[in-house]
């Protein structure tokens, strides 16, 4: 069955165990903030599965921009330097797809991004929001890429919702 294969509840189980978890420590309000950073990476990735590269940019921009928004100063010690690098490599993914009108250029800095952005919900934590960590095989010639959903179906932002249309409607 491919839609248990590709779903898994954040937070995930042990490979997940290398991460630090900051979930107790966290302030709920740097845990809002991240559920609207979040909110605008959702934005990002319906732009992928729409396929539509002009949105994309648009939408990494707005995220880059929400990402300004979260207040580290919330966050103390190891917690505070954890978020500093997803931050960076957040803005650093945002930029690019950003600057980029190439579909599959996009799609492999969307890899980076959603990696960043899964590890920052799990690490630390959310307020309110129930988040999916999903996961295509196929994507980045096979090498597999995982994004973050708000919702337990499956909308594949790295080959659109037509890809899988088409796998669903296959007969065996």
């Amino acid at each position: 069955n491919q839609a248990s294969m590709m779903n898994r509840l954040i937070p995930g189980a042990q490979e997940d165990s290398y991460l630090p978890d900051y979930t107790s420590e966290t302030p709920n309000e740097f845990k809002m903030q991240l559920e609207k950073l979040s909110d605008k990476y959702l934005e990002l990735k319906e732009a992928f599965v729409l396929s539509d590269p002009a949105l994309a940019m648009i939408a990494a921009t707005d995220l880059k921009s929400e990402a300004n928004n979260v207040d580290m100063s919330l966050l103390d010690g190891e917690a505070h330097l954890y978020w500093m690098e997803l931050e960076s490599e957040i803005q650093l993914w945002s930029d690019h797809i950003g600057n980029e009108s190439d579909l599959k250029t996009q799609r492999t800095y969307f890899t980076d991004l959603s990696a960043a952005i899964v590890t920052a919900v799990k690490t630390f934590g959310t307020f309110k929001m129930t988040y999916y960590e999903q996961f295509c095989p196929m994507a980045n010639d096979k090498e597999g890429g995982y994004w973050l959903s708000a919702e337990s179906q499956i909308r594949n932002p790295y080959f659109g919702d037509l890809y899988y249309d088409i796998i669903r409607s296959k007969k065996f």
